[in-house]
């Protein structure tokens, strides 16, 4: 397994983010340091598995502190995780800032079988999302989608808050 703590904010203005991948297990603690500006490639309305994570198995993540950020993808998104299998997911926070968008609302063509979205985890199987709390807006451009605020398919969800300030569309 690894693990890992943060030790400062990390600010990724002007930088393209590439989700981290763990299939390996172990824990991430955000040690409530701020990650912020964290965007992928527009042109990331064709990858899969977007997040700070993009697909993770038996971890735990906790924690972690997410500012003006902006994810794009096609199917399995979310703030800390694309999709966590095993997973537990602790005291994460996503500010007004952040921004979720699946699809691409420029083209027609790119629409999956079905897409899961959400504001701390897109698809979480086996997992627990526990007193997170995500301000942020998402937008579904696709059809067959999955989504919600905190969790968009899936886990099991407790002590976890949203706003319903910013009018999201799924």
């Amino acid at each position: 397994s690894i693990n890992a703590v943060l030790r400062q904010n990390i600010d990724l203005s002007g930088r393209t983010w590439v989700p981290i991948s763990n299939e390996y297990g172990g824990t991430f603690d955000g040690n409530a340091c701020e990650i912020s500006y964290m965007e992928n490639s527009i042109n990331g309305y064709a990858s899969d598995f977007v997040g700070l994570f993009g697909d993770i198995e038996n971890m735990t993540v906790k924690n972690v502190r997410i500012s003006r950020s902006k994810i794009y993808g096609n199917s399995y998104m979310g703030m800390i995780a694309g999709r966590a299998y095993d997973c537990n997911i602790l005291n994460c926070y996503m500010d007004t800032g952040c921004y979720v968008e699946s699809g691409n609302p420029q083209s027609e063509t790119i629409e999956p079988d079905w897409v899961n979205v959400g504001g701390v985890v897109g698809e979480a199987v086996g997992s627990t999302i526990t007193d997170c709390v995500f301000l942020g807006y998402m937008k579904a451009a696709n059809t067959n989608t999955t989504c919600g605020l905190i969790v968009g398919n899936g886990g099991a969800v407790t002590n976890c808050a949203y706003s319903t300030i910013r009018k999201s569309t799924c």
